[in-house]
Formats: C-alpha cells, structure tokens, sequence
C-alpha cells in the first residue's frame, strides 16, 4: 500500500506542479496582451491626432480659399483679373 500511497503523493506533485506553470503562463500572456492592448491604444491615439491635425488644416484652407474669394468678390474682382 505504501507504493500505491508514494504514486499517488508523486501525482498529486506532478498535478500541482503543471497547474502553477499553467498558472504562470496564462499569467505571462495576459501581461503581454495587456502590452500589447497599450501600444495599440497608444497607436490609435496617435493616427487620432494625426487626423484631427489634417481635418484642422483642411478646415484652415477652406475658410482661407473663402475669405480670399469673398474678398476677391467684394473688391469686383473676377478671377485673378481685374474688372
């Protein structure tokens, strides 16, 4: 009975032993999915700002091209000629 108790005390270990490395990797992986959700989120952020930038400087050329228009046309001007 003492060889069958050892076996089962040796399996028990083994079982407790592969479930803590079990353990440590679904741990690992979520850290480096964790890292991972960051620098996608950090990316995002980025090309975010990088439109809004562009939009901003879109926005900026079209109120430009309007004023210029408007004052062309205010000062009977048509085109680039004169009246």
């Amino acid at each position: 009975m003492t060889s069958i108790k050892k076996h089962m005390e040796n399996m028990k270990d083994d079982v407790k032993e592969g479930m803590q490395k079990v353990g440590h990797s679904i741990k690992n992986t979520a850290k480096d999915l964790k890292h991972e959700a960051k620098g996608v989120i950090n990316n995002l952020e980025s090309k975010k700002d990088e439109i809004v930038d562009e939009y901003r400087e879109d926005e900026y050329h079209r109120k430009l091209k309007k004023d210029i228009d408007k004052e062309l046309k205010d000062e009977g001007f048509r085109g680039n000629s004169f009246k």
